[in-house]
């Protein structure tokens, strides 16, 4: 058992239940609908707000949700400044629906399938027991982005890190996380200068558990390229906001 990769895992869930304010955010001028807009040759930041979520509970299962948005990400990365390889562009389609799917559904056995095709189990202790403060802590924090409408017509895709380089990208001020997934890259420290995607998909969150999902906020999933292995793992996760809030730090 990789205690490292473990605590490391662990330390993801445990301690971010715990609210977390956001800063005010920045008022931006309302382009199109993808979450990046040109203006006057710029990338701005589109607030949360100008989508319309088409992706609704009611009407999309979580599966179809996911499946739609990664077929708006096939799409999208036709148009990024520097282009994916065709294996990187199929990956990137592959792990955003499976990620989106098991994110939207809300289920832990799903939640613990998803995991562990990058990292051990996480909530086995080191005696190899179920520790059972893990799924209580992860019931807190994945109502966050179970079960609420979320938009594939909204959804963009742009670089964050290129040749170990942190990129300039357009945001708002209010910003939660980062959520950290380097739980999944334990071992692994080329992938924590490695040329990182994010997958922008407008999504309206629920703050706390119990709570209606009425925040409009983009949820930015972050990818990072393993030349090893060949495909994207999950990197971080932040939640975009276009006004200050008080939410629980979803799972990642």
């Amino acid at each position: 058992m990789n205690r490292d990769r473990k605590r490391f895992l662990v330390a993801a869930l445990v301690g971010l239940p715990v609210l977390v304010a956001a800063l005010v955010a920045l008022r931006l001028p309302r382009p199109s609908t993808p979450a990046e807009a040109i203006v006057a040759g710029e990338p701005v930041w589109v607030p949360a707000t100008t989508h319309r979520f088409e992706l609704t509970p009611e009407s999309t299962s979580p599966a179809e949700a996911g499946a739609a948005i990664a077929a708006a990400v096939s799409g999208k990365v036709a148009g990024l400044d520097h282009p994916l390889t065709r294996r990187q562009a199929d990956n990137l389609s592959e792990i955003i629906e499976s990620r989106l799917s098991v994110t939207l559904l809300g289920d832990f056995d799903a939640w613990m399938r998803e995991v562990t095709r990058f990292a051990e189990r996480p909530d086995l202790g080191t005696d190899g027991k179920l520790d059972a403060a893990y799924r209580d802590n992860w019931a807190l924090q994945a109502p966050v982005l179970a079960r609420i409408p979320c938009s594939a017509v909204g959804t963009s895709v742009r670089w964050v890190r290129r040749g170990g380089v942190e990129l300039k990208v357009p945001r708002p001020m209010a910003i939660f996380g980062t959520v950290n997934g380097g739980a999944y890259n334990v071992g692994k420290p080329a992938l924590l200068k490695g040329d990182a995607i994010e997958v922008l998909v407008p999504m309206k969150i629920r703050p706390k558990p119990g709570e209606n999902s009425n925040l409009p906020a983009t949820v930015g999933f972050q990818f990072v390229w393993s030349e090893l292995e060949n495909r994207w793992r999950p990197f971080t996760l932040r939640v975009y906001v276009d006004q200050s809030a008080t939410i629980n730090l979803p799972v990642y």
